[in-house]
């Protein structure tokens, strides 16, 4: 019942250590989309697919912790012929250093033990940083 298989994986570490000031302020934020889509395979179920950010304490020299996580999952259909849209906002806590961004592919029930065997995609993926409101960085 809980098997589950994390098939895919992808990340971008992000430095925000240049933005220090306007990152203690709470003023950045980021806000992303990205398309996904499963090929056809044995598993033939719904994948979920997420898009998550993680936000990192600590610079050269020290500790690093989380403070913060946000994974915004989406639950796929079995059609290879249409895209999935995900889009998120993440604002970034206060004392954040970098922010992780990950895409992953998941599945669960019996199609785990034949995940392989099936081809993810993520496309289209637009990530921008805003700070202060006003001024846009990206897509990154």
């Amino acid at each position: 019942d809980s098997l589950s298989a994390e098939v895919s994986e992808t990340i971008q570490v992000l430095d925000l250590r240049k933005l220090h000031e306007a990152v203690n302020k709470g003023e950045a934020t980021f806000d992303a989309e990205v398309h996904f889509n499963q090929g056809v395979g044995l598993a033939d179920d719904s994948t979920e697919f997420s898009l998550s950010f993680h936000a990192i304490s600590g610079g050269l020299g020290q500790t690093k912790r989380t403070i913060a996580h946000r994974e915004n999952p989406l639950k796929s259909d079995v059609s290879p012929q249409t895209w999935e849209k995900l889009e998120t906002e993440f604002p970034v806590p206060e004392g954040t250093d970098f922010v992780v961004v990950a895409l992953s592919a998941r599945k669960s029930g019996s199609d785990a033990l034949v995940s392989n065997l099936t081809g993810y995609y993520a496309d289209h993926l637009n990530l921008n940083l805003s700070v202060g409101g006003v001024e846009k960085i990206g897509p990154l």
